[in-house]
């Protein structure tokens, strides 16, 4: 019952940590199934605040998921996910300039363990750590990761348009919105990629802390853009003082 208890406690803190990315890697390419990208965050949700540099860290499978209890499944499909992080990396791109950055040093586990042991690639220093200084960064809570843990398209999407939350809007170039969520070639029509990208994934943020409506803009007889309205569900608005 205590080790429940423990458990329980343990993976409720990791949902409540923050996430904290260079503007950079929140819009970089990442060719990663959805279970990668969630244990990719949920290992950016360990490091302390303070964090100066990475080291050897551990995280609970319990933890990764938001989940009290596992059953078999859940140890597979994060060691599956595993095994594909190592050799995964992200493509950033800035103007001219371009990278190719692998995510961990390391990641490693044990058969029928729910500890998952790992250490994030040194190259990802500067677009994760030491950027409350800098102000191109975005932030949110691990815990809505789990919310939208079926749609890479979601997680993905959620975090762009979390990005321009203080503006409230974000348009995208449908072309441009393709080749960020590594959708070139498919979902050709605009519908098809309406249909099974945008309003699905939308669907999911809208149970986040975001309020997100979608606005298919057209050029001419032809639709090339899709802008987002934002808003933050649990900001109100001020009320206007009522004078005596």
């Amino acid at each position: 019952m205590t080790e429940q208890i423990a458990i329980r406690e343990n993976f409720k803190y990791l949902l409540s940590r923050r996430i904290t990315k260079d503007n950079r890697l929140v819009n970089a390419q990442a060719p990663l199934t959805a279970m990668q990208y969630q244990l990719f965050s949920a290992c950016l949700a360990t490091l302390p605040y303070d964090c100066e540099s990475f080291t050897d860290t551990s995280i609970t499978i319990n933890q990764i998921l938001g989940k009290e209890r596992l059953i078999a499944s859940d140890y597979a499909n994060v060691r599956d996910a595993a095994f594909g992080l190592v050799d995964s990396s992200i493509k950033i791109k800035q103007g001219k300039h371009w990278a190719g950055i692998a995510l961990f040093s390391y990641i490693k586990g044990c058969e029928g363990s729910n500890v998952i042991q790992f250490k994030l690639n040194d190259a990802l220093k500067g677009f994760v750590l030491g950027l409350k200084s800098q102000g191109n960064f975005t932030t949110h809570k691990y815990g809505y990761m789990t919310y939208l843990r079926k749609s890479m398209y979601a997680m993905r999407l959620y975090e762009m348009l979390k990005q321009y939350l203080n503006i409230g809007y974000r348009e995208f170039f449908i072309d441009d919105l393709r080749e960020l969520l590594i959708l070139e070639g498919k979902y050709k029509l605009t519908n098809e990629f309406k249909r099974a990208v945008i309003e699905p994934a939308v669907k999911l943020i809208n149970k986040t802390d975001l309020v997100v409506e979608t606005e298919f803009i057209k050029k001419g007889r032809k639709i090339t853009h899709v802008a987002f309205t934002i808003k933050d569900r649990y900001k109100q608005p001020l009320l206007p003082s009522s004078s005596e």
